[in-house]
């Protein structure tokens, strides 16, 4: 039971520890989900006070604790959307994720409900911290923040192909939305990606009617600001939601959008083979250690992705110097960044340890019976 417990209780940190590194929210969402985050990580002391007490945790409260783990992954998953998601679904299927929103939190809220911390051996204070957390949550219950109507009525006219809707209209959902630059419109354009990657590859009706109004977006853009190097309509944006352009580099839109196509391209087989083909491996390592966040980020990404069943690329990048780079990435990078560095440093690892593993066995095998000694040899 002991070991139950410290495992279970060292999953709750962990998970906590990953939404601590999610931020930037998309500014649709960015006030729920930034005061959902950071109620979660007020949890992490009572945590960490249960895994060092040496008294066993009662089986009611360990119930709840399994039942808020589980709450937590997806408190996890659905902060991920709200900060990696597609803008344009997420503004979309507003009730859809607003629902999903509120389960969560009651998920959350009766999992907490559900401790017994007096039969805990916890402090005073943690407990204190605890059960302000949990009047947040219900305080917060049922409550929703006014959605942007106009944005919503906006985005729909547009989704359902309105003639009547001008260039002004286009303008003012590109603007709301901060996709009036080249590294928002392809991430977000990599976003949409994905969404079609996790449904098996039958994107639907839906996800085709985004996308065509991505590339509307994206035809206004390139018309209006040939030029997307630029800041565009920077003070139309409220600086709550601002995000840095990624245009570190010369031609700093055409690197970035490469990028992205690469990494939507080598989640492909095919694509795959084409790209390690091209013998890319010196380039993303080289971006992997001097390009900008985002272009780290999808260097990485295409990384994992020709890493994955091909030790080949894994032994490539680790000679020409990556891990450096990985490490710097994993502790300083975007929050997809981080991810995909930890996943190839975590490949790099195991790989290492696998071959030092191999290569003991085969020194084992080839080295020889050794004689007995005249000692210990039997007279004839």
């Amino acid at each position: 039971m002991e070991d139950e417990k410290g495992a279970l209780v060292q999953k709750l940190i962990d998970i906590v520890n990953e939404i601590s590194t999610i931020s930037d929210y998309r500014c649709t969402v960015k006030k729920q989900y930034c005061n959902l985050a950071r109620r979660l990580k007020l949890l992490t002391p009572m945590f960490e006070e249960i895994r060092d007490c040496k008294e066993p945790v009662p089986e009611e409260s360990f119930k709840a604790l399994e039942s808020l783990k589980e709450a937590l992954e997806s408190a996890r998953d659905l902060l991920r959307i709200g900060s990696e998601g597609s803008r344009i679904y997420l503004v979309l299927e507003r009730d859809q994720i607003m629902k999903r929103f509120q389960e969560v939190t009651a998920c959350l809220e009766q999992a907490l409900g559900g401790i017994s911390y007096e039969k805990l051996d916890i402090s005073d204070e943690v407990k204190e911290q605890v059960d302000l957390v949990l009047a947040q949550f219900r305080r917060a219950k049922g409550r929703i923040d006014s959605p942007d109507v106009e944005l919503h009525e906006n985005l729909l006219s547009l989704y359902n192909n309105d003639a009547s809707e001008g260039p002004a209209v286009i303008r003012r959902v590109a603007e709301k939305l901060q996709l009036m630059e080249i590294s928002d419109l392809t991430q977000e354009s990599i976003a949409l990606h994905e969404m079609v990657s996790a449904s098996g590859g039958d994107p639907g009706e839906g996800m085709e009617k985004m996308s065509m109004l991505l590339k509307k977006i994206k035809d206004f853009v390139q018309t209006e600001s040939p030029d997307l190097d630029s800041p565009v309509g920077e003070k139309s944006v409220p600086s709550s939601c601002s995000e840095q352009p990624s245009t570190d580099e010369p031609q700093g839109g055409m690197v970035d959008e490469a990028l992205a196509i690469l990494a939507i391209l080598s989640s492909h087989p095919d694509g795959k083979v084409a790209i390690g083909a091209a013998e890319a491996v010196p380039v993303l390592v080289e971006v992997i250690g001097s390009g900008s966040p985002r272009n780290k980020e999808n260097a990485a990404a295409v990384l994992v992705h020709l890493c994955s069943g091909d030790q080949q690329y894994l032994i490539e990048a680790q000679e020409l110097g990556v891990m450096g780079p990985l490490v710097d990435l994993a502790q300083n990078g975007t929050d997809r960044g981080k991810r995909k560095a930890a996943q190839l440093l975590d490949r790099i690892n195991r790989f290492v340890e696998q071959q030092k593993l191999a290569q003991a066995q085969a020194q084992t095998q080839n080295q020889p019976l050794q004689s007995p000694s005249p000692a210990n040899a039997v007279d004839s």
